[in-house]
C-alpha cells in the first residue's frame, strides 16, 4: 500500500475527480432517460389503463415496464462496451499511458462484467421511475380523459422539472471544474522556463567503464562526437551536460560557500548540481549575467570552476558581486578539500519540472573539461525539423563507437509535454466530460419543455383565441425554462464552492474561485440552455386556435 501510494500521490485528487466526472456524466445521462421515461409512461396511460381494464394487473404492468428498461440498458451497455473498445485507441493520443498503471488499461473480463452489472442495476432504477407513477395513478380514470395521451399531475411535472434542475446543477459544476483545469494549464504552459525549448534535441550515451576508463578519454569522447555532431546540416549548435532540462538525472548536492554565515536554524543548501561543458549554456540560450562561461582555461591542471545561477548568487552573497568567490562541498575544510572559483553567473531556468517538482534554491554548474562525463547527454540546437537529424545522430556516434547505442532521444517540446501529462490528459478529460454534460443538459431542458408544449397545446390555443399575443406565449413557455436553468445554475454555484477543496492542489496561477470563469461558465451554460428553451418556446407561438380547440 505504501508503494501504491507513493505512485499515484500526485495524480490521485486528479484521478478522483476524474471518477467524479464519470459518475456526473453518467447522473445526467440517466436523469435524461428517466425523464424520458416518464414522459413516455405518461403518454403510454391510456394504453396501459386499457389493458388494466381487459385484466392486467398492475404487478404485470410493472414487469412489463421492467423488462422494457432492462433491453434499453443492457442494449446501452453493450453500445457502451463497443464505444468503449473503440475509444482505447485514444489512451495513447491522451497521454493516458504515461501515468501510472496507464499501460495496463485493458477491455478484460472484470470491466465488461462490472459495465453489464451496472447497466442492468441502471435498468431496473430507472424502470422504478415510471412503475411508481403508474402505482399512483388511477388507470380507470385515464380512460375517461381527453385527449390522445393522459395528463401529467402537478407532483410529475415538478419531478421532471427537479431532474432537469439537477442536470443543469451538475453540469455546471462539471464545466466549472474542467474551465478551472483548462485555465491552469494555460498559466503552466506561459511559465518562462529561462531557455529556448524550440528546435532543441536532446540523446544520452553511456560511455563502458571498461572501455573509457580514465578522464581524458571520456574527454576525447566528448571532442569527437561534438565536432562530427556540429558538422551535421542543419545544427546550429551542440554541447552535453550530465543533467538536461525536464531530464531524470539531476541531482542535488551540499555546496558551501566560504564566508556565508548561516541564519540560526537554517539547514544545509543543497542546489542543484550538473557538469556541463563549455557550448551548454550557448546551445540552450541561457544568458550570462556576469563573468564568462567555461573555456579552454578550464583544464585538469587549472584552478577548478564554477559557474552559478542567479538564485544561489543571490542566497550567498546578497547585493554583491560573486566573482571571484570560493566555493566547497565539504562539511569541514581539511587538506583534501577541493575549493571551486565562481567564474561566472548565468540566468536562472528551470531544471527539473514547471510545477509539480520542486526545483532546489539555485544550481552550479562545473567543467566538463575539468571533471569528464561518462553518461552524457548531447544538447543539439538545429535550424531545422530535430527529429529529421536523428538518424544521422546515431550514425555520427556510432561511426566513433559502434557498440554506443543512443538513448531517451528526445526533442525538449517532447520532455516538457511528458512532464504535463498528469495534468493534461485530466483536463482534456474533464473537458470531454464537461461537454457532453452540456449537450445532456440542454437536450433534458428541450426534451421536457417540448413535451410540456405539446401536453399544453390546447391552452396555449385557447389563450391565443383570447387575445393573447405570440410574444405573451413565448415569454410564459420561455419563463418556465429559464426558471429551472435559474435554480440550477444557484445550486450548481454552491457544488462549485464545494468543489474548490478537492481542486485547489491541481490549479496554478488561477484561484478556485475565480469569477471570470465562474461568470463565463454561466454564459456559457445559460447561453446554450437559453437556445434548449426557446425552440419549444417558438413552437408554442405557432400553435393555430382552431386546430388546438379541436385537438384529440
Amino acid at each position: 500500500m505504501v508503494l501504491q501510494d507513493d505512485l499515484v500521490a500526485d495524480i490521485r485528487a486528479v484521478l478522483y475527480l476524474l471518477w467524479g466526472g464519470v459518475l456526473f456524466v453518467l447522473l445526467i445521462g440517466c436523469v435524461n432517460v428517466a425523464n424520458l421515461m416518464l414522459i413516455r409512461s405518461n403518454v403510454r396511460l391510456k394504453e396501459l389503463g386499457m389493458r388494466h381494464a381487459l385484466g392486467a394487473g398492475r404487478g404485470r404492468l410493472a414487469r412489463q415496464l421492467l423488462t422494457e428498461s432492462l433491453l434499453l440498458s443492457t442494449v446501452g451497455g453493450l453500445l457502451g462496451l463497443a464505444v468503449g473498445t473503440w475509444s482505447f485507441r485514444l489512451v495513447g493520443v491522451l497521454g493516458a499511458d504515461e501515468l501510472p498503471g496507464g499501460g495496463e488499461i485493458v477491455m478484460d473480463g472484470l470491466v465488461v462484467a462490472l459495465t453489464l452489472g451496472l447497466s442492468i442495476l441502471i435498468g431496473v432504477g430507472l424502470a422504478l421511475v415510471p412503475i411508481i407513477s403508474l402505482a399512483t395513478t388511477d388507470l380507470h380514470a385515464t380512460l375517461r380523459q381527453e385527449g390522445r395521451s393522459g395528463t401529467s399531475g402537478r407532483r410529475t411535472q415538478t419531478f421532471r422539472n427537479t431532474l432537469v434542475v439537477a442536470q443543469v446543477s451538475v453540469a455546471f459544476v462539471l464545466l466549472i471544474g474542467a474551465s478551472l483545469l483548462l485555465a491552469s494549464f494555460q498559466r503552466i504552459l506561459a511559465i518562462d522556463t529561462g531557455f529556448r525549448a524550440d528546435h532543441l534535441m536532446t540523446a544520452g550515451v553511456s560511455l563502458p567503464p571498461a572501455r573509457y576508463t580514465d578522464p581524458p578519454s571520456r574527454l576525447a569522447f566528448a571532442e569527437r562526437a561534438l565536432e562530427r555532431i556540429r558538422a551535421l546540416p542543419g545544427v546550429v549548435d551542440a554541447s552535453l551536460t550530465s543533467s538536461i532540462p525536464f531530464g531524470s538525472s539531476f541531482s542535488n548536492t551540499v555546496i558551501r560557500a566560504v564566508g556565508y554565515v548561516p541564519e540560526p536554524g537554517e539547514s544545509l543548501i543543497a542546489p542543484s548540481r550538473a557538469v556541463v561543458d563549455a557550448d551548454y549554456f550557448d546551445t540552450l540560450g541561457v544568458p550570462l549575467l556576469e563573468g564568462r562561461f567555461f573555456d579552454a582555461r578550464d583544464t585538469t591542471d587549472s584552478t577548478p570552476s564554477v559557474i552559478i545561477d542567479e538564485r544561489l548568487a543571490t542566497k550567498f552573497w546578497p547585493g554583491r558581486s560573486a566573482l571571484g568567490q570560493q566555493m566547497h562541498g565539504d562539511v569541514e575544510i581539511t587538506d583534501d578539500t577541493t575549493f571551486y572559483t565562481v567564474i561566472g553567473v548565468v540566468a536562472s531556468h528551470i531544471l527539473y519540472g514547471l510545477v509539480d517538482v520542486p526545483e532546489p534554491i539555485g544550481a552550479h554548474f562545473f567543467a566538463n573539461s575539468q571533471r569528464p562525463l561518462g553518461s552524457p547527454t548531447f544538447a543539439i540546437r538545429t535550424e531545422v525539423d530535430p527529429h529529421g537529424l536523428v538518424s544521422a545522430l546515431r550514425a555520427e556516434v556510432a561511426a566513433i563507437d559502434p557498440e554506443l547505442p543512443l538513448f531517451l532521444v528526445q526533442s525538449m517540446e517532447e520532455r516538457i509535454a511528458e512532464r504535463l501529462t498528469p495534468r493534461r490528459t485530466p483536463m482534456m478529460l474533464a473537458l470531454g466530460y464537461a461537454g457532453l454534460a452540456l449537450l445532456l443538459s440542454a437536450l433534458g431542458i428541450y426534451g421536457v419543455l417540448a413535451y410540456r408544449v405539446t401536453q399544453r397545446t390546447r391552452e396555449f390555443g385557447i389563450r391565443i383565441a383570447l387575445g393573447s399575443t405570440t410574444r405573451q406565449v413565448f415569454r410564459l413557455v420561455l419563463s418556465e425554462g429559464l426558471t429551472m436553468l435559474g435554480v440550477g445554475l444557484g445550486l450548481g454555484v454552491a457544488g462549485a464552492l464545494l468543489l474548490r477543496r478537492f481542486l485547489a492542489s491541481q490549479l496554478y496561477g488561477v484561484r478556485a474561485t475565480d469569477p471570470l470563469i465562474f461568470v463565463a461558465v454561466i454564459v456559457v451554460l445559460g447561453g446554450v440552455a437559453l437556445l434548449a428553451c426557446m425552440v419549444p418556446a417558438r413552437r408554442a407561438t405557432l400553435v393555430d386556435p382552431v386546430s388546438a380547440l379541436t385537438y384529440e
